[in-house]
């Protein structure tokens, strides 16, 4: 009889075999998943103690199943200006959804997500909130934020739930700008502490980081602002970043170019040194003159002498 090993405990392995029924087998370096055939020796067994092997085996099974799946795996937070968090299990199922502001409260009140999974979750909460009217009139922005036991589930998470409010936009033809990230679990332990979504802590960061210092106040008016406030804050700082950069580089090319002038000097120092080496020879040109005007005197003189004595 063929059965699958569902589960292993030390020396013990849990097998579903053909007939349905949950089986105590010794562990002989079986992986779960694995296909095994069990042998007569294992059918002659004691009916009492198979019947007992089978509920131990079963205990094990229900008790790690529902371990696993209410245990929570990542955390998921939407913001509008409604802001929801959803807590999820390892198989992206919803354990848990909460408000965390009043915006929020409103729409969870019509909503009952629990247990399903976490792109419908976000499905519906969209169109609730659409429903509400915060996407009439004017652009709206989302912002999502996930966070798991690991940073490419995070990543993977934001990704997948990006796509998903995307198409639920499209297809409810909501003029909207969004944006998906993924945390780290820390993000969510400081934004529980602050009593905010993972997403506003990001935008608020990013806030920060674009502008001086914030004051606590300030921060507090910001982490109670709409999604597209903040998001709209963020954009007109980065153009202001640009803008200071821009002139930043036009005032280097500026200066990059000035030393022209100093080259001008540079040519008229040249000439400069030329003109005084010309000058100098000048003056050794009238030195030789006078040099030769000299020797010429003495020898009319001698000249004149020779002259004299001869007469």
């Amino acid at each position: 009889m063929k059965a699958v090993i569902v589960e292993i405990r030390g020396n013990y392995a849990a097998a579903l075999s053909d007939d349905s029924i949950v089986r105590q087998v010794k562990n002989r370096q079986y992986a779960v998943g694995q296909e095994i055939l069990l042998g007569g020796q294992t059918r002659r067994k004691d009916v009492l103690i198979r019947r007992c092997a089978c509920a131990a085996a079963a205990v094990i099974i229900l008790s790690t199943s529902a371990w696993a799946y209410y245990t929570p795996y990542s955390y998921v937070s939407l913001d509008v200006n409604p802001s929801i968090e959803y807590t999820v299990n390892r198989f992206d199922r919803v354990l848990n959804c909460m408000a965390v502001n009043g915006d929020g409260a409103e729409i969870m009140n019509a909503l009952q997500l629990n247990n399903k999974n976490i792109q419908d979750a976000v499905r519906e909460t969209i169109q609730k909130i659409a429903d509400a009217g915060y996407f009439k009139g004017e652009e709206a922005d989302i912002m999502i934020a996930a966070s798991s036991k690991s940073n490419q589930k995070s990543e993977e998470l934001a990704e997948q739930l990006k796509q998903t409010a995307t198409e639920e936009a499209a297809k409810g033809n909501l003029n909207v700008n969004l944006e998906a990230v993924g945390v780290e679990p820390k993000y969510v332990q400081q934004a529980k502490e602050l009593g905010v979504t993972p997403g506003k802590l990001v935008l608020v960061s990013k806030l920060e980081d674009g502008c001086s210092k914030l004051s606590e106040e300030e921060i507090k008016t910001w982490m109670d602002s709409p999604v597209k406030d903040l998001m709209k804050q963020i954009q007109e700082n980065e153009k202001e970043q640009k803008a200071v950069s821009e002139n930043g580089k036009d005032k280097g090319n500026q200066a990059a170019t000035t030393p022209a002038n100093p080259g001008n000097n540079g040519q008229l120092g040249t000439v400069k040194a030329n003109t005084k080496g010309n000058s100098t020879g000048n003056v050794s040109g009238k030195k030789d003159t006078k040099g030769n005007e000299g020797n010429n005197n003495n020898k009319n003189t001698k000249a004149n002498n020779t002259s004299k004595n001869a007469g």
